[in-house]
């Protein structure tokens, strides 16, 4: 039976693509004969809460108007990576009678029936908390590292002056930066502008001259941590879908140690 279904993509920052997300989702929907009424793709990290995702108001605005049977996603990392915000949003579709169908496991959170698949709801929901605990575990990781490296006397960072990517931030949202410099709070900001809190706590830091090396390798823990593991820049920019330029700066903020040279050397 065709099924009203909506395309919901993510990925965590603007280097990265959401493109083959698409295409998977909607070579399964046309294989099941379902009609797409909406695509809502979005930039965003995992751990912010719902009401900051434009893609899931959007979703909440289209329903007034559409019916939706079905709510498509790759994997439940794409939902997110903060386990209540995810149960969160689980609980909101079910209560709309809305599915969620989870590519990667082929797993959809409603029977045929109508009733909720209890199975598939703990397989999120361990899912869910894997990727919020390795989010975690990573960042602590991190915090480690650069405090030990920093305690040792060790030294990170772009060369002073260079401030090319933060320059370029600021260009792309000019009008956040209007409101941040009017007195505007974040919350107001966020409302004007239809940006995240994220980013706009990220250009209020810049302009106030608070970003941290802590703030980068956070952002991009993905990367960093592949290349802890020892993976080289240009496997980590395949599998991150990252540019390797991105990929060779996150590189220069990590701790240094004789192995991950090695390997990241003989990857240039």
């Amino acid at each position: 039976m065709d099924k009203n279904v909506v395309i919901l993509t993510r990925v965590s920052t603007k280097s990265q693509s959401y493109e083959r997300q698409v295409v998977d989702l909607k070579n399964y929907a046309n294989s099941q004969n379902d009609t797409i009424v909406g695509e809502f793709n979005e930039k965003i990290s995992g751990a912010v809460k719902n009401e900051a995702r434009q893609s899931f108001n959007m979703i909440k605005e289209l329903l007034k108007t559409q019916n939706i049977d079905k709510v498509l996603v790759w994997e439940v990392s794409r939902l997110g990576r903060n386990t209540g915000e995810v149960l969160k949003m689980l609980e909101y579709f079910h209560s709309n009678n809305i599915s969620i169908y989870i590519y990667n496991y082929n797993l959809e959170t409603i029977n045929p029936d109508g009733s909720i698949n209890q199975i598939a709801q703990l397989v999120i929901t361990l899912l869910a908390e894997f990727a919020r605990t390795e989010r975690a575990i990573t960042c602590d990781r991190l915090r480690s590292g650069y405090n030990l490296y920093r305690k040792n006397g060790g030294t990170v960072g772009r060369k002073q002056g260079s401030k090319k990517s933060n320059s370029t931030l600021l260009k792309e949202n000019k009008d956040v930066v209007k409101y941040l410099k009017r007195g505007y709070s974040i919350r107001d900001t966020m409302k004007l502008t239809n940006r995240s809190t994220g980013t706009i706590q990220k250009i209020k830091k810049i302009i106030e001259g608070k970003v941290t090396m802590v703030d980068i390798l956070e952002e991009h823990a993905d990367i960093a941590k592949l290349l802890l593991h020892g993976v080289s820049q240009r496997a980590t920019s395949e599998i991150t879908e990252k540019s390797i330029g991105l990929v060779k700066k996150v590189h220069k903020l990590l701790p240094k140690n004789e192995d991950n040279e090695e390997t990241n050397n003989r990857s240039r």
